[in-house]
């Protein structure tokens, strides 16, 4: 992940103002939507019993209920649910408090805690284990029937870790390179807290969290005596576990899934773990370290939702799953809101934790004037010249129509500020082009917020804010030759690169997979929902001017997932990013260096193809970057990235086919392209010239739906060509 994007999140979490709420009991207009949501879910989903709970800084926990536990008895609040994995974020803050004690390091091995166990690498690290980055085979998912039947077979076995580790198969891949949702991992991990301190891994989280934070609503079950009422689960519509928590079910869980809990105590939890008042600041760090192909860090997950299309925004989370129980805990860092929903019977689908999370922001008490800058548009990635024009998106969040607004804009200690009028109805969004301003060389961070919304106070300032972060071309800093194998970094992207975007899934540096060294850059694809999104790594600009054959090198690591193509291009710019020409362009199944699979690919080191390419420039200012095209495939690596002057090159191009065609023709409801590579972008244009129809190839024969357009000549334009053709 780039350290911009861990920078921004980890001041967001200390930022300990949320100055717009006064302290005040939870608004009774909002609790009442809230309760609406949870009867609806209930309702609509068919489900037997919810609970659900909120947290808003300034108002207070709001806890609600909803459906049964029994027959003839009613979910409260106060009912204990299973929580499952949400287990494992108290077992990793157990482990992080005991490296802060000096107790034990998070990087030591296994074998240096646990005896040796058949197909369990003593060599990994707890580090690992927290964050599935072990390999070690998952007994629950990996062997779900087996371990299901295990269950119902003797509802009352107490299952000891050592049985348990000894249904496991062998390593799914070598520590630390890969990553694949582990459980056995966190059963180790509970075990090294046995080992560390002598006492179980359900006393360890009482007195280091449990005890000291009030959380007196939860208790780790087939572990500890339940200290308050348990709701029933139920693993099908008619197969209610009457003995809840059940001893086979909670013993099998341990440290990875065991503990039970209440909405209050787990909204009290995550804010108080992510207000800063449980971890130092350096373990807040290695807690909130994501791998940018992974989203994971130690017991804790993050990930973008979306309220707003125009600006989606960044949540800590985790869910958790038993054979009934399902839940969802939830931070803002932004709003600090803490969100917690929970079942009593397996959901189908994530739609109802969906649901319930829009609801609270659908909901969120609106003050008569609030607005707040939601997106700069640009600039972004790079930018010549001495000064910049932003274009920001305006949100009116309020109640009231919006006609003055105080823009104020610019870089720390040095802002700007563009009175703007108008008329702004509330929850629409205008796109507002401010003043040119001046900029330095290098990089940049554009601050953009909203003031005074017609001329009074702003109702929350939450929403305010939206940043940018380009890089100011200046040549005479650019380095030549150009090395970067993304070890020897103190943040990604390095000195003097780019990218277009702060997305959660723009391009990171990873260290699960690499072609020499210990990283890699990525682009995960793999979890990216933004279908046709390009993200775009950008070199420094160089000059090529006294070069006689500057050539870029690279390794590339790419597969599919089954029916998902994503694509490559490395492309050149000698005017800084007015246009771009491509040098490389490939995709799909002729990206692939290795077979296609349904998991997240990380590279064998035999899995890496080298491409050398010559720039065929003697511009000044030249750039050069790898833009990835997500169609929801898998993740891509580019590693050993050189530029310099190799007089061995010979001029490289992309490879094109010798000829295409599109028939039949004249066509009347069904054109087909034949003979062009996967991944080729097209587009259909009429007679006078308009864009008609785009596409793309995703095989060597594609079909394009035509039966919508009218009759008439139409030209396919590609990449590799352009062919003519008639529809009757």
């Amino acid at each position: 992940m780039s350290l911009k994007f861990y920078t921004l999140l980890f001041a967001l979490l200390f930022m300990s103002n949320f100055d717009a709420l006064d302290a005040q009991s939870f608004d009774s207009t909002f609790a009442v939507k809230l309760q609406n949501s949870l009867n609806t879910i209930v309702t609509t989903s068919n489900l037997k019993g919810v609970s659900g709970a909120v947290f808003v800084p300034g108002q207070g926990t709001w806890e609600g209920s909803s459906g049964i536990s029994s027959p003839g008895v009613p979910v409260v609040p106060e009912m204990r649910f299973g929580i499952g994995s949400n287990t494992k974020l108290f077992t990793a803050v157990a482990l992080l408090k005991l490296q802060e004690q000096g107790v034990l390091s998070l990087d030591d091995s296994l074998g240096a805690w646990l005896p040796d166990f058949q197909y369990v690498d003593p060599g990994a690290s707890i580090r690992q284990l927290l964050t599935h980055q072990s390999g070690i085979f998952d007994f629950l998912n990996d062997n779900f029937s087996i371990w299901s039947d295990s269950i119902w077979a003797d509802q009352n076995r107490f299952w000891t870790p050592e049985e348990l580790l000894a249904t496991i198969g062998p390593q799914e891949f070598v520590a630390g390179r890969g990553y694949e949702y582990s459980n056995t991992g966190y059963l180790l991990a509970g075990m090294v807290l046995e080992a560390a301190t002598g006492k179980s891994w359900a006393q360890n989280v009482r007195e280091l969290i449990l005890d000291p934070l009030g959380l007196n609503e939860t208790f780790a079950g087939a572990f500890e005596t339940p200290n308050g009422p348990v709701a029933n689960e139920w693993a099908s519509n008619t197969q209610e576990i009457v003995n809840s928590p059940m001893i086979a079910e909670f013993s099998t869980a341990h440290a990875a899934g065991a503990l039970l809990s209440t909405g209050a105590d787990m909204t009290h939890w995550y804010s108080e773990l992510f207000g800063g008042n449980v971890l130092s600041a350096a373990s807040m760090r290695e807690m909130l370290d994501f791998d940018p192909t992974t989203f994971y860090g130690l017991g804790v997950g993050t990930q973008y939702f979306t309220i707003l299309p125009e600006a989606p925004f960044v949540v800590l989370v985790h869910t958790g799953g038993m054979l009934g129980y399902n839940s969802l805990t939830f931070f803002d860092p932004k709003t600090k809101i803490t969100a917690f929903f929970v079942s009593n019977i397996r959901l189908p689908s994530g739609d109802a934790f969906n649901t319930f999370i829009i609801d609270i922001y659908k909901n969120f008490p609106k003050k008569d004037t609030d607005a707040g800058i939601v997106k700069v548009t640009k600039p972004w990635a790079t930018v010549c010249g001495p000064s910049v024009q932003p274009t920001v998106t305006l949100r009116n969040f309020g109640k009231d129509t919006l006609h003055t607004v105080a823009i104020n804009y610019g870089f720390a200690g040095a802002m700007t500020t563009f009175n703007w009028t108008g008329t702004l109805s509330p929850l629409f969004s205008a796109t507002v082009n401010l003043p040119a301003i001046a900029v330095s060389s290098g990089q940049n961070d554009l601050i953009c917020f909203t003031a005074l919304p017609n001329g009074v106070g702003e109702g929350y300032h939450f929403n305010d804010t939206a940043m940018s972060r380009f890089l100011v071309v200046d040549i005479a800093s650019s380095a030549f030759p150009l090395s970067e194998n993304f070890d020897a970094l103190a943040s990604f992207p390095p000195d003097g690169w780019s990218l277009n975007s702060n997305n959660l899934y723009a391009w990171g540096r990873t260290k699960l997979a690499s072609s020499s060294g210990l990283h890699a850059a990525t682009k995960s694809n793999y979890n990216d929902p933004n279908f046709g999104a390009a993200q775009d790594l950008i070199l420094p600009a160089l000059d090529c001017s006294n070069l006689m054959n500057a050539t870029l090198t690279f390794n590339y690591a790419y597969t599919t997932y089954p029916g998902y193509y994503d694509s490559l291009r490395v492309q050149i710019s000698e005017d800084c990013g007015a246009s771009w020409q491509t040098l490389f362009y490939s995709g799909g199944v002729a990206l692939r260096t290795a077979p296609e699979m349904t998991a997240p690919f990380y590279p064998k080191p035999d899995e890496w193809k080298p491409k050398k390419l010559a720039l065929n420039s003697t511009g000044s200012e030249v750039l050069l970057r790898f833009r990835s095209l997500n169609r929801y495939g898998n993740n891509l690596f580019v590693d050993d990235i050189q530029v310099l002057d190799d007089a061995s090159v010979a001029v490289s191009q992309i490879t094109a086919p010798s000829n295409f065609e599109v028939f039949p023709n004249p066509a009347a409801s069904i054109l087909s392209i034949e003979g062009l590579p996967d991944v080729v972008e097209f587009k259909i244009t009429n007679a006078s010239g308009a864009t008609v129809l785009r596409g793309i190839t995703d095989s060597d024969k594609t079909s394009v739906d035509i039966s919508q357009l009218p009759t008439g000549f139409y030209v396919l334009q590609t990449g590799f060509g352009a062919k003519k053709w008639v529809k009757i």
